[in-house]
């Protein structure tokens, strides 16, 4: 993948992720075990307590609220985004960083968003991680 100015695309999509973050909530994959919950690839979609959305991961120590009941199980999109990395072995993806990158068509629809942090690549000039980014709209009734 070409590499793409995050730092640019985040500064013009500044009033997009302000009226967006409120709704647009990553979500995380947990396990109920009966010493609490554990991130697991095969759990539930959970919400999970609210970071920073521009400088904390919600990947790092993400808590889990509550199960996502009223998101749909099945994603509607799957998009390969760009992450800005400090170091190249620390995978950090922000809110805002996803926010950004989601087509406009695609954000009135978008409730949710999940990150495939097991498959992180890189962009072709190694500046930014890579990884797939699934979204997620309401449940159906």
């Amino acid at each position: 993948m070409k590499n793409i100015d995050l730092h640019e695309i985040i500064r013009n999509a500044a009033p997009i992720i302000m009226r967006c973050a409120p709704k647009i909530k990553p979500l995380i994959r947990f396990a109920k075990t009966t010493a609490g919950h554990i991130q697991h690839e095969a759990g539930d979609l959970y919400h999970i307590k609210d970071v920073n959305i521009y400088s904390r991961s919600f990947l790092w120590e993400p808590k889990p609220t509550k199960i996502a009941r009223e998101v749909s199980p099945k994603p509607f999109a799957t998009l390969q985004m760009q992450f800005i990395y400090g170091a190249p072995v620390f995978f950090k993806p922000t809110i805002a960083e996803v926010i950004a990158q989601i087509p406009e068509k695609d954000l009135e629809r978008t409730v949710g968003f999940e990150v495939d942090g097991n498959n992180v690549g890189f962009t072709d000039d190694s500046c930014h991680h890579v990884a797939n980014v699934m979204l997620y709209g309401w449940r159906p009734k």
